[in-house]
């Protein structure tokens, strides 16, 4: 509408939550102070195949409601890391139950339901040869790194994605590693549009 302030959302690692007490006290204090307190999601909780703990900051509802929406939402069941996989590669077992802040969804015993955070270079500890993030492709008999194809559907969007001419699979991923997640956008956009459906109702 016209005169209506700008809508902005915000998104940045969970910081609050970092070993460092000048990042994860002083840093976080000074954004929340500009920007106001965020809301916590982690990615899992809305069927993405990788967690990703994020920070949200919007003006579309107030965070509150939005945390509380967030907060009664439960992950569908059924949703497995070997779904996205190429044929012939497996996951990591699950070696440890996931703990908070992280949503729970892997459990010893059970089939991985989601991968470590994807992250933006190669070679991250979560993510090298029999750590919860590799990959065992049974073609070759080694450990691997998820594919940008695998990444893509982890995330929620769609195979190729983010295949382009002169874009090479190793940039792909690092994209992917810095991007939003799609179905935590797509869960956090209906959130807000409930919240101002209920607070603003249509005029007669």
């Amino acid at each position: 509408m016209k005169n209506s302030p700008l809508a902005y959302i915000v998104e940045n690692t969970a910081f609050q939550f970092h070993r460092n007490p000048a990042i994860h006290q002083d840093d976080f204090d000074v954004v929340c102070t500009a920007l106001g307190m965020p809301v916590l999601v982690d990615a899992a909780r809305f069927g993405s195949l990788a967690h990703r703990l994020r920070n949200f900051w919007t003006n579309l509802t107030e965070p509150a409601k939005i945390q509380a929406a967030i907060n009664q939402a439960t992950r569908p069941q059924g949703l497995l890391v070997s779904s996205i996989l190429e044929p012939q590669r497996v996951p990591a077992e699950v070696r440890r139950n996931d703990e908070a802040p992280m949503y729970p969804c892997n459990i010893i015993g059970y089939p991985r339901e989601a991968l470590p955070t994807l992250m933006a270079y190669k070679g991250s500890y979560a993510f090298r040869p029999g750590e919860p993030g590799s990959i065992w492709d049974e073609i070759t008999g080694e450990f691997t790194e998820p594919t940008a194809e695998e990444r893509e559907r982890a995330l929620g969007y769609r195979t190729h994605a983010t295949a382009a001419p002169g874009v090479t699979s190793q940039r792909r991923c690092e994209i992917l590693g810095s991007c939003m997640d799609a179905n935590t956008m797509q869960a956090l956009f209906g959130i807000c549009e409930a919240w101002q459906r209920t607070d603003c109702p249509e005029q007669p």
